[in-house]
């Protein structure tokens, strides 16, 4: 099954969205555990939900087309604008991490990969957490060796216990 996360721009009103999908035409449905909102729209599921950022999962069999149709009417966040958002001082770094998690794409961008290292090399501890924690998201290969290092290295119980869990779920 096909799976798009989107994450609406951090000026993107909940209520501009709620009624971008009632003009798609998208029925309301029962929300599972844990989610917020759900809709029904063609073949898909749309459920919003917050894990450090607010987002909307699209899947099911029309999820590409389902995707793209509320990309067009909402403003989402890509891999190109991390960048950006990581220069800028709108979110704090446990947000941008969550972001970054978010949309990161199932190969690694070299760019984004520098912004997860950005993350690991942080002055502040529960910074560096939330960059492992995070980079378990899109489990990249890329990644392991930094994790590791964390793992082992870190001056930090607490961040060496997270890379350490975040190496055992890598594992599996």
């Amino acid at each position: 099954m096909t799976r798009h996360y989107l994450v609406p721009w951090y000026d993107v009103p909940w209520d501009e969205l709620v009624a971008v999908l009632g003009d798609l035409g998208a029925e309301s449905v029962p929300p599972e555990a844990g989610v917020m909102m759900s809709w029904h729209l063609g073949g898909s599921g749309v459920h919003l939900f917050e894990e450090g950022v607010e987002q909307l999962v699209v899947d099911g069999d029309d999820a590409d087309r389902v995707a793209a149709l509320v990309r067009s009417r909402i403003r989402t966040y890509g891999p190109e604008d991390l960048p950006a958002v990581f220069d800028d001082g709108i979110y704090l770094w446990d947000r941008k991490l969550a972001l970054l998690a978010a949309v990161a794409p199932s190969r690694a961008d070299p760019a984004l990969v520098e912004l997860f290292r950005r993350g690991f090399g942080h002055d502040n501890p529960h910074v560096r957490t939330a960059a492992v924690v995070a980079a378990a998201v899109p489990a990249w290969p890329e990644l392991r060796p930094d994790i590791e290092r964390l793992a082992t290295a870190d001056p930090v119980d607490s961040v060496r216990d997270a890379a350490a869990l975040v190496l055992a779920e890598l594992d599996g």
